[in-house]
């Protein structure tokens, strides 16, 4: 008998050829939660009709559908190496006896764009394809604490939506429903300018700024978003107060190499970035141990090279092609 809940639902993923030209999605990951839907303006005259007190059909008509959300995920080890891509803009690969590297850094995004679909299921036991097509990474954060599974969240815009696609079949690689966590994985031990730190909890974010009103006359869905402004990456390290040195590192305003990761077996993801500190005071709140959160934003050290603020890189068994 089929599944009438959540429990059947699905997201599947694939990056287009040209923006808004939805494609059959052939990479999938578990879905955790989702947000995406439709917001059709509806445009009402202003116009009175005398006598009128209720709008007449006459009166109304639909305007420019927008479409955006969350996809909530868990930080797989496999699999995820598309939405990195999309995370970035710009991956250089290589593969060596079966292991691949892919390193992102911050690049063009113009042009690159996914087909998403997510499978909803109906009490009955069918499952309702909503495809996305034009689908760019407006933001995204990966949330790393002690004793929990490491998170990737995406805010998503979508130029399309339709239910009109049939559901695609799923196919999970080989490790693309194992995620990190910390208790399992070895982390690579946070270190801020060669010295070891200790963290409770990370959260790295990425916000590409793009501009999300590009509306012409004559169409009712959204052109490409662009870039519209400088990127913002950023991030929290929620920490025991342990040395006076981390604090004097925040008063000193200087900037500092801060490198991470999460490594199991053949597969890792590991971030090199060059921040400074925004906040991190480690204020007594009563009487148990004090923990306070470091907020740093990443900086280019190069005035030609924005891979010198964040570089992030996944291990995995997946080739340059399957991502």
């Amino acid at each position: 008998m089929p599944l009438g809940s959540g429990m059947a639902a699905q997201i599947g993923f694939v990056s287009e050829t040209s923006y808004g030209l939805g494609v059959t999605v052939t990479k999938f990951t578990p879905l955790v939660s989702e947000t995406m839907e439709p917001d059709p303006e509806r445009k009402e005259s202003k116009g009175i009709v005398a006598g009128a007190r209720v709008i007449k059909s006459d009166q109304w008509n639909v305007g420019v559908t927008r479409v955006s959300g969350d996809v909530q995920l868990e930080l797989f080890e496999q699999g995820i190496g598309t939405l990195f891509r999309h995370m970035f803009g710009s991956v250089t690969s290589s593969t060596t006896a079966g292991l691949s590297t892919h390193t992102f850094t911050p690049g063009d995004l113009t042009g690159q764009s996914m087909t998403v679909q997510i499978g909803r299921p109906q009490v009955g036991g069918v499952v309702m394809p909503s495809t996305y097509a034009g689908v760019k990474v407006a933001s995204w954060e990966i949330a790393i604490a002690a004793d929990e599974n490491a998170t990737l969240g995406l805010t998503l815009l979508a130029k399309t939506e339709t239910t009109g696609t049939a559901l695609a079949s799923v196919t999970y690689v080989t490790g693309a429903a194992r995620p990190f966590i910390p208790t399992r994985s070895t982390l690579t031990t946070m270190s801020i300018s060669g010295s070891t730190v200790n963290v409770r909890e990370l959260r790295i974010s990425g916000d590409n700024m793009l501009s999300k009103e590009r509306v012409v006359i004559g169409s009712t869905s959204i052109d490409e978003p662009l870039e519209a402004g400088l990127r913002v990456y950023e991030g929290t390290a929620t920490m025991e107060f342990s040395s006076t040195a981390h604090y004097q590192q925040f008063l000193n305003g200087g900037e500092y190499g801060i490198a991470l990761g999460l490594v199991d077996g053949g597969a890792a993801v590991q971030f090199s970035i060059n921040a400074r500190f925004d906040a991190g005071t480690p204020n007594v709140k009563g009487p148990d141990l004090i923990v306070y959160d470091r907020k740093f934003k990443c900086i280019a050290s190069s005035m030609t090279n924005d891979a010198t603020a964040i570089t992030a890189v996944l291990l995995n068994s997946q080739t340059a092609g399957q991502i």
